[in-house]
């Protein structure tokens, strides 16, 4: 959008640049905020909480302890260990940020609605448009929110509907500039396909929340229940009183995450 609407290629590459700074200025801090979390609420701290009754082949323990992260530790930070004025600024932040691409996309697709879909119909007149786009909004503003307030990861609802955009757009969007007879039918055919087949796909790979494919190595086996109450095969006991993995397995589960690649399918497709 900014390379759009600038008047001149050098505006347009100097308002990238100056974003660009703005970004590492504004990101570079907000990434440490994950390791400070951790040092409040990490598996070191004595807020932690651990399941112990877990096993780990590759660890070769029997019985280990499991941490169990804290799911509001960022907010937690932020209201309880933070400076009140910095944790506030931060929330206000995060916030605005929210607000400021909901309400973004909400307008987008009343604007949509108004002048690429209805004015191409012939149902409405020039002057209206503006008007439409703004009644348009309403419903679209109702059913964001009903699936926000039934949905809780909201913020992972924005990354799939920003993905789905992007696997329906770009195949079009590079289409109408590198081929030589570009097709609005070809164009509308790659966006429905690009999304169908992303939205398919979101409720079809299985994703388990730990974002780690499935090798058949032990390095991704997620942790089993215990296996044993007897010492790890490591330690300086006597042998009948250590683990033997082949006598007592550990019943490890396999990591499946395909998360990614519905990204790179849908487009392809």
């Amino acid at each position: 959008a900014r390379c759009m609407a600038s008047k001149t290629p050098r505006t347009a590459v100097i308002g990238c640049l100056i974003a660009g700074c703005l970004t590492f200025l504004v990101g570079i801090p907000f990434s440490y905020l994950g390791a400070i979390t951790r040092t409040f609420y990490g598996p070191d701290t004595t807020r932690a909480s651990f399941e112990t009754d877990t096993c780990s082949t590759i660890l070769e323990l029997p019985t280990c302890a499991l941490w169990n992260p804290v799911p509001l530790a960022f907010l937690k930070l932020l209201t309880h260990e933070a400076p009140p004025f910095l944790g506030a600024w931060c929330l206000v932040g995060i916030m605005a940020a929210s607000m400021s691409t909901c309400d973004g996309a909400i307008l987008a697709m009343g604007t949509v609605f108004s002048h690429n879909i209805m004015r191409n119909f012939g149902c409405v007149k020039e002057q209206s448009l503006l008007l439409l786009a703004r009644v348009a909004s309403v419903p679209f503003a109702i059913i964001s929110a009903a699936i926000a307030s039934y949905y809780n990861q909201t913020s992972y609802l924005l990354v799939v509907a920003f993905d789905v955009v992007l696997a329906s757009v770009v195949v079009p969007l590079f289409g109408c500039f590198y081929t030589k007879k570009p097709s609005p039918l070809a164009a509308f055919l790659a966006i429905w396909a690009g999304a169908i087949t992303r939205v398919i796909l979101e409720f079809t790979l299985p994703k388990d929340g730990f974002l780690i494919a499935p090798f058949n190595y032990p390095e991704f086996m997620n942790v089993g229940p215990a296996a044993s109450s007897l010492f790890p095969s490591f330690f300086d006991q006597p042998i009948e009183d250590r683990w033997d993995p082949n006598e007592e397995k550990c019943d490890e589960v396999q990591f499946n995450d395909w998360s990614g690649v519905d990204s790179l399918i849908s487009p392809v497709v």
